[in-house]
């Protein structure tokens, strides 16, 4: 089985770049993860599942914005999201070395929702979590498990799904080097 991702930036569905095709994460070869340089005015990626066969499974398109640069000596990688939704596969994804983050942005109240933040700079660089609501509140700081780390090293936060209603939220991950700070935002979705 294959997820093939074509990026698809601006309000047509014209393809713009390269599409990958990643393998699921326990196949024996190819590649488990996609990286795409981003316009910064964002834009649709569209996925296609395929089947052992070949065939076309499930086919959807998301939208997605370009996080916002860093600024002097502070900067933050995407953020990566990680879904369990049994006990045996959260214990799987915290303890595997290098886990396949999940596609979606959409989870339910029973998942158990892990994310990793990656801060880039010279020395130390403190990172930081909120949870937002859909207007841009603050609605919680969430703890950041290393949240003092090496540049380049990555910092883990559990989002607290199961406490949320349903409705889009907004993880607001920062970078502080100093005076300087750099925000990435990525919204999500409680479903069910």
């Amino acid at each position: 089985a294959t997820l093939e991702i074509e990026p698809l930036p601006g309000d047509d569905d014209h393809a713009a770049g390269e599409s990958r095709t990643i393998v699921r994460s326990d196949a024996a070869e190819g590649e488990r993860l996609a990286r795409f340089v981003w316009p910064a005015d964002g834009g649709r990626l569209r996925f296609t599942a395929r089947d052992a066969a070949g065939d076309v499974v499930d086919r959807w398109t998301d939208r997605v914005e370009a996080p916002p640069g860093g600024a002097g000596g502070a900067a933050l990688d995407d953020i990566r999201f990680y879904r369990a939704a049994t006990p045996m596969a959260l214990r799987a994804l915290r303890s595997a070395p290098a886990p396949i983050p999940t596609a979606t942005r959409a989870f339910r109240r029973n998942d158990r929702v892990l994310v990793d933040l990656a801060a880039h700079g010279t020395g130390e660089v403190r990172l930081e979590a909120e949870l937002l609501n859909s207007a841009g509140d603050v609605l919680v700081a969430l703890p950041v498990v290393g949240e003092t780390a090496p540049a380049g090293a990555a910092a883990r936060v559990e989002v607290p799904i199961a406490s949320l209603a349903l409705g889009r939220y907004i993880l607001r991950a920062r970078a502080r080097h100093g005076d300087a700070t750099a925000d990435t935002l990525a919204a999500f979705d409680i479903i069910r």
